[in-house]
């Protein structure tokens, strides 16, 4: 079950990746590829625990390993990677905060065709749930709908499609698909689910700058409680995609977006409304800037985000941030905010987040 957070947590992550792809089993002809993957990061958290009174700073090392095998023809790619996440804290008295953490197999298969693309990909997921810790980055992404849980294991699996046709003309449409299942052990704090979700476009250029789009979704997440409680969002909309003059895209969608929470056979909850959502961005003689605003209804209230993106690339390294605010139904308003630095070297690269 889901708790309020009791605080907020600062993190920032500095990486150094001294070895980032190196071949093993190259062989000139066949397209087959082996690879080792390397980098050690040092992140500095604020509360890390989101605990009241606030858990104090904390400095985590964190080690990720992997390998992985691809063959590659000219319209054919097949890849699998297994890769492994060591942390520890570094200003800790105890000895044995070094563990493995988490652990995961990916696999991926695309093909490309004149003017459509299919691609296939399932991923695999272990990992260690310390007790009172924050959730975990999933894909690289972190959750901001952050859990303070009791310790266990969580095992996560998925399976995605996706295929793309009309690629280069006048008319175009996009279908994907995907399943996660989610199970979680040794601990009382979270229960199983599973989530099915289709979403759909389609493209009409109406002239070569400008084109009109349909879109489509459906989403639906069953979480294993007695009752079993049953959560399912559906959108349909309309929208412009196209380019102006001085390097500038742009994008904008008015959907309308319905959910409902059943309980067993009996509906509890449902909710409904217009919903949009508007980019654009503008290409710089050294990188992009871009805004986005949105503000869509899903089954936990209403969620209007605005957010301010600028990407510069530097001489030898890339530096890109992000500052925002979200509002969300029932919660305060909150200030968000990335800071990205990546500079390559002649071995691997420095990251910092």
């Amino acid at each position: 079950m889901k708790k309020a957070r009791p605080g907020r947590r600062i993190l920032t992550t500095l990486s150094l990746i001294p070895l980032v792809s190196t071949p093993l089993l190259a062989q000139e002809g066949t397209g087959i590829r082996g690879q080792l993957s390397f980098s050690q990061g040092i992140e500095f958290s604020e509360n890390r625990e989101l605990t009241t009174p606030s858990s104090g700073s904390s400095i985590t090392s964190v080690t990720r390993l992997g390998f992985g095998v691809s063959t590659e023809t000219r319209t054919e790619r097949f890849f699998v990677n297994l890769d492994g996440v060591l942390e520890g804290e570094i200003d800790s008295d105890t000895s044995d905060d070094f563990e493995l953490e988490r652990q995961g197999l990916r696999a991926g298969y695309s093909r490309e065709g004149a003017n459509s693309r299919l691609s296939f990909a399932a991923r695999y997921t272990k990992a260690e749930i310390e007790d009172e810790e924050i959730g975990f980055f999933v894909d690289g992404v972190f959750d901001p709908d952050a859990l303070v849980i009791e310790g266990g294991t969580l095992e996560r699996a998925s399976v995605s499609g996706t295929f793309e046709y009309g690629m280069e003309g006048p008319f175009g449409f996009e279908v994907s698909a995907r399943a996660v299942d989610v199970n979680y052990t040794d601990t009382t704090e979270l229960t199983d689910n599973t989530s099915t979700q289709v979403d759909g476009s389609a493209r009409f250029a109406i002239n070569p700058s400008t084109s009109l789009r349909t879109v489509a979704g459906y989403r639906q997440t069953k979480v294993d409680e007695t009752p079993t409680e049953t959560r399912t969002r559906t959108y349909v909309g309309v929208g412009v995609e196209g380019g102006l003059g001085g390097g500038i895209s742009y994008q904008g969608d008015v959907v309308f977006d319905q959910t409902t929470t059943d309980e067993g056979d009996t509906e509890v909850a449902s909710d409904d409304g217009i919903g949009f959502t508007v980019e654009a961005e503008q290409d710089r003689p050294n990188g992009s800037i871009g805004v986005r605003l949105s503000s869509r209804v899903d089954s936990s209230g209403r969620r209007t985000q605005a957010s301010f993106n600028r990407r510069m690339e530097l001489p030898d390294s890339v530096l890109s941030y992000s500052v925002g605010v979200v509002d969300q139904d029932g919660d305060d308003t909150a200030l968000t905010g990335t800071l990205n630095y990546r500079r390559a070297t002649d071995g691997g690269a420095i990251t910092a987040n």
